[in-house]
C-alpha cells in the first residue's frame, strides 16, 4: 500500500502522505472490529460515557500510529525497493488487493456504525 499511495504526489513528503492513509485506512478497520465487537456484547455506544469513548477512540489512534510509525513509515526505503523488484504479475495482483482493501475499508465502518442496531 504505502508504494501505490506514494507514487500520488501532491507535495514534497508523497511517502508520508502514504502513511497518513494507511494509518486511516487501519483506524477505519479497527473502530470497524469495535462496533462488531459492541454488537455482540450487546453494549450500546450510546450509553456508554462520551468522555470514555473520546479517551478510548484517542488512546486507540494513538497507537495505531506509532505501531504503523515503527513498523511501516521507518521502513519506507525498504518497502519501496522491495516493491521495485517484484514482477509486472505481483504488482497487478498487489495493486488490485490494495484497491479491493481501500474500497471495502470505509464503506463497511460507516455501513456498520449506521446499520447495526442495539436492542
Amino acid at each position: 500500500m504505502i508504494y501505490y499511495l506514494s507514487r500520488v504526489k501532491t507535495n514534497d513528503a508523497p511517502k508520508f502522505n502514504a502513511y497518513l492513509l494507511v494509518c486511516l485506512l487501519c483506524g477505519f478497520n479497527f473502530f470497524s472490529i469495535c462496533v462488531i465487537g459492541l454488537y455482540f456484547l450487546k453494549i450500546n455506544p450510546q450509553e456508554i460515557d462520551s468522555h470514555a469513548t473520546k479517551m478510548v477512540g484517542g488512546l486507540s489512534a494513538i497507537c495505531i500510529i506509532i505501531y504503523l510509525y515503527l513498523h511501516l513509515y521507518k521502513k519506507r526505503d525498504d518497502i519501496y525497493s522491495t516493491h521495485k523488484r517484484l514482477s509486472l504479475k505481483r504488482k497487478q495482483q498487489g495493486k488490485l488487493l490494495f484497491w479491493i482493501y481501500s474500497l471495502i475499508s470505509i464503506p463497511l465502518f460507516f455501513y456498520l456504525a449506521v446499520n447495526l442496531r442495539w436492542g
